[in-house]
C-alpha cells in the first residue's frame, strides 16, 4: 500500500482577538480569504496526498465559497468542528473513517490562520517524522524574557531553554488518532497531547513568516507580505 500524507486544517474558530464580526479565516488578504491561501499553500505541494478542512456548523456557505474556487481533488469534503480545538482535531481525524490507512501513514495538523506556510517546512516536516513519533516547528526566543510578581519585576528563565512552537506539527495518522479517541482534556495543540503520552518528539526550526494571524495590527503584517508571496 502507498504511503500517505495528509492534511487536516483546524478553522473552526471564531477568532475573537480580531475585533470583526467576520470569523478570521475567511478575512481576505488582498484578493483572498485567509483559509483560501492557506488551503492553496498546501496544495502546491506534491507531497500531499489529501487536504480535510475542519469548520464550523455556522459557517458552512463562507466555506463553501471558498471550496468552490479549489479545483483540486484532493480536497476533501469538510467536516465539522466541536466546541473546542481539540474536539475539533478530533472531529476531523475521525472524517478520515472511509480510508485504509497502514502505521507509515503521516498526517500534518494544521491552524487556519497561519497562510504562509512554504513547501520547504512542508517537506521538513514529513521527513523528520522518519526519526520521531511526532514533530513541531519551533521558534527561538531572542527577546529578553520578564515577569511581574505582584509589584516588582524578575527575570524570566534562560531564553535559550524557550522558544515558540508553530503549526503544522506532524504525526503518524493511525496512532495520533488513537490518542484523540482515548482523549478527554483540552489542549492548547496537538504536540501536547503527544508530549502527555511520552511519543518520542522532535521539534525542528521553524519560519519567522509562519505567523499565525490573530490581531488586527497581524493583518498589517500580513498584507505586506502578501504582495512578495502573490
Amino acid at each position: 500500500m502507498v504511503e500517505k500524507k495528509l492534511v487536516l486544517i483546524v478553522a473552526g474558530g471564531s477568532g475573537k482577538r480580531m475585533n470583526t464580526s467576520t470569523p478570521k479565516q475567511y478575512i481576505r488578504i488582498g484578493e483572498k480569504p485567509i483559509l483560501l491561501m492557506t488551503i492553496e499553500a498546501f496544495l502546491k505541494s506534491s507531497e500531499v496526498n489529501f487536504l480535510r478542512v475542519v469548520i464550523s456548523k455556522s459557517h458552512i456557505e463562507m466555506y463553501r465559497k471558498i471550496a468552490s474556487r479549489v479545483k483540486d481533488r484532493r480536497l476533501l469534503p469538510f467536516a465539522l468542528g466541536g466546541n473546542s480545538r481539540t474536539e475539533s482535531v478530533s472531529n476531523g481525524l475521525k472524517s478520515f473513517k472511509n480510508m485504509l490507512f497502514n502505521k507509515t501513514d503521516k498526517i500534518l495538523i494544521h491552524d487556519a490562520a497561519r497562510p504562509f506556510i512554504t513547501q520547504d517546512l512542508i517537506t521538513r516536516l514529513f521527513s523528520e517524522l522518519e526519526k520521531a513519533d511526532a514533530v513541531f516547528p519551533k521558534i527561538p526566543i531572542s527577546d529578553a524574557l520578564w515577569y511581574k510578581s505582584k509589584n516588582s519585576f524578575n527575570k524570566g528563565p534562560a531564553r535559550d531553554l524557550l522558544f515558540r512552537a508553530q503549526t503544522p506539527q506532524g504525526f503518524y495518522f493511525e496512532q495520533i488518532k488513537k490518542l484523540y479517541k482515548d482523549n478527554n482534556e483540552t489542549h492548547l495543540d496537538d504536540i501536547s497531547i503527544a508530549q502527555s503520552h511520552k511519543l518520542k518528539i522532535s521539534g525542528i526550526l521553524g519560519d519567522p513568516i509562519n505567523i499565525k494571524l490573530t490581531t488586527p495590527e497581524d493583518l498589517t503584517f500580513a498584507e505586506k507580505v502578501s504582495k512578495i508571496w502573490m
